[in-house]
């Protein structure tokens, strides 16, 4: 890969550095510093820029200003972070510094306050990560790299946390936020929410309640695929609805106990994708023409206790929980049959011209979680420490039952044969052609600590450790024609891993910080789904991989991370900039091997990779009014060795095919970068503001497998994601405790086809997803 970028990055950031601290920026500092952000990445309250670790902030009035409403604009906001589809239509991934796999364990940990919500993938069943809604929340946290040690094995990668406001016992406080926009193309989105707290009785008892309903509008048409002819306009809108409670009870001056509830009900009435080739998204026009509607609803509880305890010198704290998610999906796998059973998408089937089928697929995914932990209080102490014990129980409870009234038919149109001499059997229960039930269970109990001792006034030595006991139990049965005859299979793993942690941190003065570090981050393995053999696409795929059925397990993957990292205050603190650099080895990767044209896929170990750059955030207030940043990632992530499956005797001599090439790309873009302006002015005695966001993130790696013609996975039709280029501004007013703006997203209407796919190889229909376009909209917001 050519280098110019990463060193054009590392000449920048060394000269914005420089300059800073030349009269440019000294002519500056005599204004007003920017503020420092309070975060709790290391389990206890510091200063972002006293952190010695790439952290990055959201408080609720940068939430606010930026606009952001999703995990989406998290992201976009976060150098090193991406998020967008995983290239099946169905799911979503997050990757932090190039780590990112949708099968298996999670490699990022998602959490709400204390609770991990990540979700293990690639079931063979729709599972993604559910994400909440952002609304009062106290702080958005994304931790980047591994988080093995206090965070475990889920944080792989690195961690987003979304912080909710607590009850507070001494003030009463209150957040309300309106909005209503406009789409090119699409229906209004609107929202309301409202939260208030404060003390129910002064000092002994506080609350914090809050309601919040989004509406987000569609802007894809449903359409008939023979006439075109428009079935339902903006099919893609989306209901948010959330609720949560809490109570803070003070005990005396030492112990608290806070009770909290959360809910959310997320409800869409179809897929954001369109069709390609029924679209132009260059006029704003977005087509689909499945034949079934594809709703789903994704709904939670989150009931969670914590109770801190001060000792004096020491705290101890206590977090239960359990998270309670069900999702139900309908999917239409009309074109996917088609492209199996079919193949040829343009012949005609005169006996069943309204050929169709609908995949049902529920998730309930159910985990109770209680850590204890103790750590120390004095913060004038040259040992800091903390240590604590954690269990998780994980379930996770998956079915699919595809509705094919028309198998039969087909059967006969396009092979001659009954259904029972074309698939071996009927239809399960007399409808459906493909049947699966599945029950995951992910069990840990671990022990952690950390230490963080200071050698000398400027120097301190950070170390620690996580030991765990991990199982995993799978059970699956399955029936149908396109699947098997009431067949089942499971399995039983056993893990003990060690995620250790060593960083050392040099701090000449308050106003600068430098830190090195290594750590590992693990994810435990797996059982593998049988394949699907009952079709000869199938049978023949595996074949070519030297295989006669897919193999039974996969084994845990890990990585080691290295980073070197400054944190400096810069122009008496009117310059933030804070960066790293990371080299990260991950060895025996978890990803999918896809079987061809058979629609079926499984997991193995495919070798090791690297992961390789920078990120860099800069804040910069060069006059009073005016406030400039620049969030900036680069990440080269590819595989570091060849991976070869089994030896294919079909072919004179038996040939081995290859799965992963060595430089193959991790497929995650390159680049990521946010630029922002943000000015304060007076208009009529009123405190006025505007602000202009510009994100970019850079066409993904193309030469990921599937783009490399040597691999077994090879596609000559895929894609990688194209560039995003993302314009937002706003402008408003403060008016006593209201704030009043105007707003406009996608002010360029960029509409880049994201998440392209196709059900399978050869096939010439393709599907993609894309931005909203062109938003223009109003925010009220009131604070008390």
């Amino acid at each position: 890969m050519n280098k110019l970028p990463l060193r054009m990055l590392i000449a920048s950031t060394c000269i914005l550095a420089s300059t800073a601290s030349q009269n440019v920026l000294a002519a500056a500092a005599d204004g007003p510093a920017l503020e420092e952000i309070v975060v709790t990445a290391n389990r206890k309250q510091e200063s972002l820029s006293k952190v010695s670790a790439s952290v990055a902030a959201f408080t609720p009035e940068v939430i606010d200003a930026k606009g952001i409403k999703s995990v989406e604009d998290v992201a976009r906001f976060t150098p090193g972070v991406t998020f967008g589809q995983s290239g099946d239509g169905l799911t979503k991934r997050i990757a932090i510094r190039g780590i990112a796999s949708t099968v298996g364990a999670a490699t990022t940990g998602i959490y709400i306050d204390d609770t991990p919500i990540q979700v293990r993938g690639g079931t063979g069943v729709v599972t993604e990560n559910v994400y909440p809604a952002i609304f009062d929340q106290e702080r958005i946290e994304i931790l980047r790299g591994p988080q093995g040690t206090l965070y475990g094995a889920g944080a792989a990668g690195g961690a987003v946390r979304f912080l909710t406001a607590q009850p507070s016992l001494t003030d009463f406080s209150g957040y309300s936020r309106a909005e209503l926009a406009f789409t090119d193309g699409g229906d209004p989105t609107y929202e309301a929410g409202v939260a208030a707290g404060g003390p129910l009785s002064r000092d002994k008892v506080g609350f914090r309640a809050s309601a919040f309903f989004r509406n987000d509008g569609g802007f894809i048409d449903s359409v008939d695929y023979t006439s075109g002819a428009t079935l339902r306009d903006n099919k893609d809108s989306q209901q948010t609805t959330v609720l949560r409670g809490a109570l803070t009870f003070a005990i005396g001056d030492a112990l608290t106990i806070t009770p909290s509830v959360l809910y959310q009900n997320k409800e869409a009435d179809g897929t954001g994708y369109f069709w390609t080739a029924l679209s132009d998204p260059d006029a704003g026009k977005f087509r689909s023409a499945w034949p079934e509607q594809e709703p789903s609803t994704d709904e939670f509880w989150l009931p969670a206790l914590k109770v801190s305890w001060n000792l004096s010198s020491v705290e101890l704290i206590s977090n239960t929980s359990y998270f309670d998610r069900s999702l139900e999906r309908s999917s239409d796998y009309s074109t996917l049959l088609w492209a199996l059973l079919v193949g040829n998408p343009n012949r005609p089937v005169s006996n069943i011209p309204g050929y169709r089928a609908l995949s049902n697929a529920d998730v309930e995914q159910d985990t109770f979680t209680q850590e204890i932990r103790l750590q120390s209080t004095n913060a004038d102490s040259r040992l800091q420490w903390v240590a604590g014990l954690f269990y998780e129980k994980a379930r996770l409870y998956t079915n699919q039952y595809v509705e094919d009234p028309y198998l039969p038919q087909l059967s006969l149109q396009e092979y001659g044969l009954t259904i029972q001499q074309a698939f071996g059997q009927g239809l399960a229960d007399g409808i459906y052609s493909f049947v699966v039930d599945q029950h995951a269970t992910d069990q840990q109990l671990a022990a952690f600590g950390q230490v963080d001792y200071a050698l000398t006034e400027t120097l301190k030595v950070t170390a620690g450790v996580r030991v765990a006991s991990t199982e995993f139990d799978y059970a699956r049965t399955g029936n149908g024609p396109l699947n098997c005859l009431n067949c089942s299979s499971g399995g039983h793993q056993e893990e003990t891993p060690v995620t250790p942690k060593v960083g050392f941190t040099y701090e000449p003065d308050d106003r600068n910080l430098y830190y090195v570090s290594a750590a590992k981050g693990y994810r435990v393995g797996g059982i593998n789904n049988p394949s699907t053999t009952t079709t000869p696409t199938c049978a023949a795929n595996l074949a070519l991989l030297g295989l006669s059925r897919v193999p039974s397990t996969y084994d845990s993957d890990s990585l080691w991370s290295y980073e070197i990292g400054a944190k400096n205050r810069l122009a008496d603190g009117r310059l933030q900039l804070h960066s790293s650099l990371y080299f990260i080895d991950w060895s025996d990767i978890q990803q999918a091997v896809t079987l061809g044209g058979c629609g079926s896929s499984f997991k193995a170990n495919l070798g090791d990779a690297t992961s390789k750059g920078l990120d860099i955030a800069a804040e910069f207030r060069p006059i009073d009014n005016l406030t400039l940043t620049l969030a900036a990632g680069y990440t080269d992530a590819k595989y570091a060795e060849t991976v070869y499956a089994g030896l294919n005797t079909a072919t004179n001599p038996p040939t081995r095919r290859i799965l992963v090439s060595d430089g193959n790309s991790l497929g995650v873009a390159p680049w990521n970068a946010t630029v922002s302006a943000a000015y304060d002015f007076v208009i009529a005695q009123r405190d006025a503001y505007w602000r202009v966001d510009y994100a970019y993130t850079a066409r993904d790696d193309e030469d990921t497998p599937y783009r490399d013609s040597i691999t077994v996975n090879y596609d000559k039709d895929a894609r990688p994601d194209p560039a995003i280029r993302l314009l937002n501004a706003r402008t408003g007013m403060r008016i006593g405790g209201w704030d009043v703006s105007l707003f406009g997203e996608n002010l360029l209407n960029e509409a880049p086809l994201l998440g392209r796919y196709h059900d399978i190889k050869g096939m010439p229909q393709f599907f993609a997803s894309t931005l909203r376009p062109r938003t223009i909209g109003f925010t009220g917001i009131f604070r008390f």
